[in-house]
């Protein structure tokens, strides 16, 4: 009979591993991945570098699963912004308005990739990320079409022109570090995406 590790145990080990990865996502924000060290991780998680290893093979190990887990938490987000919302104007705002606050300069996750943006990796990485949350917002758009909410229209470029226009104008606002408020930025977004996609010309059936 194969070993089962004890339930508490497991417990105590992804506990540790969470605590490593929550402690190298605020060192690669502060510092970024180029200047993060294994034992800088170790000091600031108070773990062993034998410790360490047991969980993830290299520093960049680590890395990937920070970014993983950044990505999905990411769309989990989206996800439940979205949840009953009673039409596609809601539902865009809602996306937009979760993209925005996600982006804000106290967010370690935003700080994230401000330290680490010139990385040739994080932008294939980004790039990845943009068309997988462009495929989920296409399938609410083609949603939307059969309720009757806008015209029928080409969806799969309908999303993707909002997903990264969304996305490429909030890190324009974080890499400049525009004077534009939160809210300014999603009022301005919102009118600019709503009139793209014509909503203010359909009525829902």
């Amino acid at each position: 009979m194969a070993y089962k590790t004890p339930k508490h145990v497991q417990e105590k080990k992804d506990a540790k591993k969470h605590h490593i990865l929550d402690t190298a996502l605020k060192l690669f924000a502060l510092k970024g991945f180029e200047n993060t060290s294994i034992q800088d991780i170790c000091q600031a998680a108070e773990v062993s570098v034998g410790s360490m290893y047991f969980y993830f093979p290299s520093k960049e190990d680590i890395y990937e699963e920070v970014y993983s887990r950044i990505n999905n938490q990411s769309l989990q987000h989206l996800e439940r912004a979205v949840a009953g919302a009673a039409n596609l104007e809601e539902i865009i705002r809602k996306v937009i308005e979760t993209i925005v606050l996600s982006a804000l300069p106290d967010r370690t996750e935003a700080q994230f990739f401000l330290a680490n943006r010139t990385m040739s990796n994080l932008k294939i990485k980004r790039d990845d990320s943009l068309q997988k949350f462009a495929r989920w917002f296409k399938a609410i758009l083609d949603e939307a079409v059969e309720n009757g909410e806008f015209n029928p229209q080409n969806t799969e470029l309908a999303a993707v022109s909002f997903i990264y226009g969304t996305y490429q104008s909030v890190r324009y606002w974080n890499v400049f570090q525009l004077e534009t408020s939160a809210e300014e930025m999603i009022d301005t977004l919102y009118a600019y995406h709503s009139k793209g996609l014509g909503l203010e010309n359909c009525t829902p059936k």
